[in-house]
C-alpha cells in the first residue's frame, strides 16, 4: 500500500471524531463528512490593501479526498450555522484546511 492510501485510510477513520456538514453548491446538497471544525482561526492577510493584517476566522478541515467540489461558490451549512468559503487550503498530508465567512 502507498504512502498516500495509508494516509487516505487513517483520514476516514479519523473522520468519525469529526461530525457532518451539508455542501450547497447550485442548490445541490450533500452531506459530507469533516475532521474538525474551529469557529475562530488567525490568518494573516496575504493580498490587497490589508496585506499583512491579522484576521479570525472560521475553519473546518476536511480530507482533500472529501473537499474535492468545495469551491469558493460553496455554502456550508455547520451545526445549523450557515458558511460563505473565503479559501480552500489544500494541504499536504491529505487534508483541506477552507477558511469560512459568516
Amino acid at each position: 500500500m502507498a504512502l498516500e492510501e495509508m494516509i487516505e485510510t487513517d483520514l476516514t477513520a479519523c473522520s468519525e471524531f469529526g461530525g457532518t456538514l451539508t455542501h450547497n453548491l447550485d442548490l445541490v446538497e450533500e452531506p459530507l463528512e469533516y475532521l474538525y471544525f474551529e469557529e475562530e482561526t488567525e490568518v494573516i492577510l496575504e493580498k490587497g490593501e490589508y496585506e499583512g493584517a491579522t484576521a479570525f476566522v472560521p475553519m473546518v478541515v476536511m480530507q482533500t479526498s472529501v473537499a474535492a467540489g468545495v469551491g469558493k461558490k460553496s455554502l456550508l451549512t455547520i451545526d445549523g450555522e450557515v458558511f460563505g468559503v473565503i479559501y480552500p487550503d489544500k494541504q499536504n498530508d491529505g487534508t483541506t484546511k477552507i477558511y469560512l465567512e459568516r
